[in-house]
Parts: C-alpha cells; structure tokens; sequence
C-alpha cells in the first residue's frame, strides 16, 4: 500500500461515483470503501510527491521521505475514474431490480429475488466481484427496460392517406424513440419521465407517423387529446416545418374527430412558389416572431409563410 501525502482527492473520487447510488445510502457507503480499497491496490494511480507537495505536506511525509520510502500522490488513471462510474451505474441497476415488485410469476420473479440475495450481502464482496455480478444484473435490466417501453400503451390504429400512403399510430415508447431516430429530431432521447412520454402514457396525446407506400416516414404528429384536442406539433423530418392545411393531415384529423381549421386564403403560383423556397431555405424562421428583430428581407420572408399576411409581408418590402 503507498503512503498517499493527501487521501482527500481519493475520497471525492470515490464520493463522485458514489453519487449514481443515492437513493441507497447503505450500498453507496459500502462502495466507496470498496472502491477505495481498489484505488489503493493499483500502483497505477499514483506518482511520487513533488517536492512543493512534500514541503506543504504533513510532517509524516517528509519523515517517511528522510527514511528513504516513497512517499505517492494520487492521481488517478482515466480508466479507473471511468471504471468506478460504470460499476456505479450498473450497482444503481442491480438496486431498481431488487426494489421492484413480485409478480407472482416464478420466471419474472427469479432476477429480483436474486438481485434482493445480492444487495443484502452486499457487505461480504469485493469490488470485482460487486462488479461482475453488477454487471448481469445491469444486463437484465436493460432487457426489462426494453421490454417495458415495448409494451403498447394504446390499441394500433391506421388512417388511410394519400397516394397509397397511410398513418400509423405510434403505440409504445419504443416506437417513439424508434420514429424519432428515422427522423433526427427530438423524440430519439424520450426517456420515461420525458414530458412527450408522459403524454403518451396518461393519454393525453396521440403520436402518429406517416409513412408513404414504400414505408417512408413523412410527417410525424402529436395530437393532443381531451376538452378540445388538435394537433400540437406537426413535423417532417429533421424538424421541418409542414403545413397544419396539409391533405393528408386534413385526412388524419377528420378520422380523429379534431376541429378543422378554418382554409388559408388561396395563394397565386408565385406566391405558392416563393414561400416553398423560403421554407426550404429557412425552416426555422417561421418560430420566430417580428419582435425578434428580423431584417426587412426576413420581415416579407415571414410573412408569405403565413398566407394571411401576404399583403403585409409585401409592403414590408416595398
């Protein structure tokens, strides 16, 4: 074992990792003083003590020093930072498992019942073993996981759309993520607690993805649901911005009984041609408002994305 000038630094690392198990006090304590032990029996996070730290350091090291013994500074390797957090993580795993319900189903029931055996003679392992068993019991938990946001929150539904092509219902979290993915935006990172799986999850919004006859995915939509529902957010990919008076979301909310909106007024060819090109070259410009100190050019550019304020956008330019 080195004789470590400071041992704080080795704490707060230890601390640190720590933090991924505190909603288990008892586990976490436990592991820090496993983990600290590891640290220790690795020569590999330390170096010797510079003389600046010897000169600042306890009257002890500078004795050991006179006495001709090496006299280490921690400094951990990246490896073993990043391998206290993974175990971490995955003890934080084991934990969830162990503190989830019996279901009266041997099969289902069998990986808690071992994770609970685990974390009550948590006491009794070293650190490798808590981290190969952490480990299986981390896999498992990822497939419980899986299987959870599999399971279909709502019945499947199709609408037929144009074209051959036709709506789909989005059913589970997974296929939230898995929508979200195909089109780069957002919905990829939904966790459980996110606020649109939240939604899906109490009901109060609907997810629907249109595909094309190929299987293309086109528009993605949320739909909100209660008092007056009506479609919240309407998406294609990458976030660009598509019509609320597009047809085959006309379609889509005729078939969920949402109020319709009232028609745009009709555009020329060359308006219809001008505000295409500008959606296509700024996609985002229609978020923005005319407080936001928009150019005179970006003023006319908002306003034939918005058909009703074609006259507006004109003067603007004049």
């Amino acid at each position: 074992m080195p004789n470590v000038i400071d041992v704080q630094p080795m704490h707060a690392t230890t601390r640190k990792a720590a933090a991924a198990l505190a909603k288990n006090e008892v586990i976490a304590a436990r592991f820090q003083k496993l983990a600290l032990d590891w640290l220790l029996h690795d020569p590999r996070n330390f170096r010797p003590a510079l003389a600046s730290e010897l000169a600042n350091g306890p009257l002890w090291a500078r004795a050991a020093q006179a006495r001709g013994e090496i006299v280490s500074a921690f400094q951990p390797t990246r490896n073993a930072s990043l391998r206290l957090r993974t175990v971490a993580r995955r003890l934080a795993d084991t934990c969830e498992i162990a503190e989830g319900p019996l279901s009266g189903d041997p099969a289902r029931d069998a990986p808690v019942l071992e994770a609970r055996r685990f974390v009550t003679k948590f006491d009794r392992v070293n650190f490798d073993t808590a981290a190969r068993k952490a480990l299986r019991f981390s896999r498992l938990h990822g497939q419980m996981q899986a299987d959870r946001d599999a399971a279909e929150l709502c019945p499947p539904q199709t609408v037929a759309a144009s074209e051959g092509g036709a709506w789909e219902k989005i059913v589970s979290i997974a296929g939230v993520r898995k929508v979200g993915r195909e089109f780069d935006n957002c919905l990829a990172s939904s966790t459980r607690s996110n606020s649109y799986v939240a939604m899906l999850r109490r009901g109060a919004a609907q997810f629907w993805v249109l595909r094309d006859i190929d299987g293309a995915g086109l528009i993605v939509a949320m739909a909100t649901t209660g008092k007056d529902p009506t479609f919240s957010e309407v998406k294609g990919p990458r976030n660009v911005s598509v019509s609320r008076d597009h047809p085959d979301l006309c379609l889509l909310a005729a078939a969920l009984g949402l109020r319709p909106r009232e028609p745009a007024p009709r555009l020329s060819a060359v308006d219809f041609l001008l505000r295409e090109l500008i959606s296509a070259a700024a996609p985002d410009i229609s978020a923005r408002t005319p407080d936001a100190g928009l150019t005179r050019i970006e003023h006319a550019a908002l306003a034939l994305l918005d058909p009703a304020q074609l006259r507006v956008g004109r003067r603007r330019l004049s």
